[in-house]
């Protein structure tokens, strides 16, 4: 599967076109189109071009099909809870 990217004619945004999709998706932001795109093509890996106006490509996106988080880094901290005093120990 693979996808390009284009700004758009009127400079208010970025078009995402690719062979699998119906007609063309229209992104305010580069980054919307490259997470939709990413989120696509999660299973079966995914081409990505990135072109400016004249059609030339400014960058390529090659990923795996490793699901949809593959190449994100996860933040895993433990949360600890805070202790609360106990009742039981408190005198009256």
């Amino acid at each position: 599967m693979s996808f390009e990217i284009t700004p758009r004619r009127r400079r208010d945004g970025f078009t995402l076109d690719s062979e699998s999709l119906v007609f063309p998706l229209w992104y305010t932001t580069l980054n919307g189109a490259i997470s939709y795109a990413r989120f696509l093509g999660r299973e079966t890996g995914c081409d990505i071009r990135v072109c400016n106006a004249s059609g030339s490509i400014l960058e390529e996106i090659n990923l795996d099909g490793n699901g949809l988080f593959a190449g994100l880094k996860l933040d895993r901290r433990v949360r600890t809870a805070k202790k609360r005093p106990s009742m039981l120990n408190e005198s009256v």
